[in-house]
Formats: C-alpha cells, structure tokens, sequence
C-alpha cells in the first residue's frame, strides 16, 4: 500500500517530478492483478493524493480501479497549529471556517508575525465556504464523469488541536454534505487521535474513547 505519494511534489529527490508516479503505480497494479484478476484496486495521483492532480491523469486501461483522493483544503484551516505541517502553519491558532475578511480581522489585530498577517489576509479575502468546497469536489466529480470511472474521498478531516470546534462541525458537515451530493464514498481522518472522531477522558491516549457525538452529527452517522 503506499498512501499519498509525495517525493515530486516535494521535490524530494533530484530530477523527480511528479510524473514518476503514475507509471510506477501502473507496475503496482499490474503486480497485482497477476494474482488477483477481479479484486478492487484503489488507485490515486501524486502530491499526497491530491484532488487536483488526480484530474490530470489518464486512468489506467484496468477494471474494478476506483480513484481516490483526499482533501484538506483550506489547509490553512484543516492543518493550523500541526506541527509536522512547519511554519506558519505549525504556528496558526483559531483560524476560522468559513472564512472572511471580518471573521479573521481580530486574529490579524493580535498578531505580531507578518508571514502569518499576510496568510490571514490571504485566507479571509478568499471567503472560502461551502462552495469553494462544491467547486473542489464538482470537478474531481466532473472529472470521473468524463473519464468513466468511479471516485472516492478517503480522507478529509480538521486538526482538532487548535480549530474553533464551530468550524470544525461546520467544516465537516459541509465536506460530507458535498461529497454524499456527488454520490461519492467518503471517509474522514481519522478515528482517536489529533484529527479523531472520538476522543479519551483525559489527554492522554488512555481509557475508553468517547464518540465527539457533534461530529458524529455533523457527519450524518447519527
């Protein structure tokens, strides 16, 4: 299994760009289908699985591949405070979805840091909503329309850590509102950890974890 392949993106390697990834995959699949003919493979694009590259390639001349991709856009929000994300984004607290410029003026006022001034001016001018999420996810949709082949979400999800929890409710509930839309699979990152869906009764990974039942509201899973 390799999940959200990433060495072109980020220019891991010397001389490796993106394309290396689809015919590599190409191989994978092929290895498997020498044993199991029928069995369903899912199958994604480079930059970490990336919404947007996945509406660039050529689906493979294979049957039963279903596409995913993942999505954390605005990653502004959906990373803020991650430490593994680096600056500014490791350094960003209660950044707001939907997002406007009135929504993040205050948050702008107590900052000191210009890069991160400037991503919040950013943020708040791009009035990213539902429909930012719509326009994302109709034209993953459109794509597999065009191409004859089936697609799938198989991660979206907010850094709980630092998030409004509002927003958090709100972020996921608009995702999958978009994603059952399209009548497209989806699931979220991920079950009881920094993204989770549950959560322990204390701040250590100890006791029996507790469903976030807003979350669990907002998701439509009860």
């Amino acid at each position: 299994m390799w999940n959200e392949p990433h060495v072109g993106a980020a220019q891991a390697v010397a001389g490796i760009d993106k394309n290396w990834w689809m015919p590599f995959q190409g191989q994978i699949i092929q290895s498997i289908r020498e044993s199991a003919p029928d069995h369903y493979i899912v199958a994604g694009a480079e930059n970490w699985n990336s919404w947007y590259d996945l509406t660039f390639i050529q689906p493979y001349n294979s049957k039963n591949i279903v596409y995913n991709f993942h999505f954390y856009d605005p990653y502004i929000f959906t990373h803020q405070g991650a430490d593994w994300s680096g600056p500014p984004y490791s350094n960003l607290r209660n950044v707001p979805y939907p997002a406007n410029p009135q929504n993040v003026s205050a948050l702008i006022t107590t900052t000191t840091p210009t890069d991160i001034k400037n991503l919040l001016n950013w943020y708040g001018g791009q009035k990213y909503n539902s429909d930012s999420i719509n326009y994302a996810i109709r034209y993953v949709y459109n794509w597999g329309l065009n191409k004859n082949v089936p697609v799938i979400c198989n991660e979206f999800g907010v850094y709980r850590v630092y998030a409004p929890a509002d927003s958090r409710l709100k972020y996921h509930q608009d995702v999958r509102n978009t994603l059952v839309k399209y009548k497209m699979g989806w699931a979220v990152w991920e079950y009881d950890e920094g993204f989770g869906i549950a959560e322990y009764p204390t701040s250590t990974r100890s006791g029996i974890p507790a469903w976030n039942n807003p979350i669990i509201t907002a998701l439509g899973l009860q």
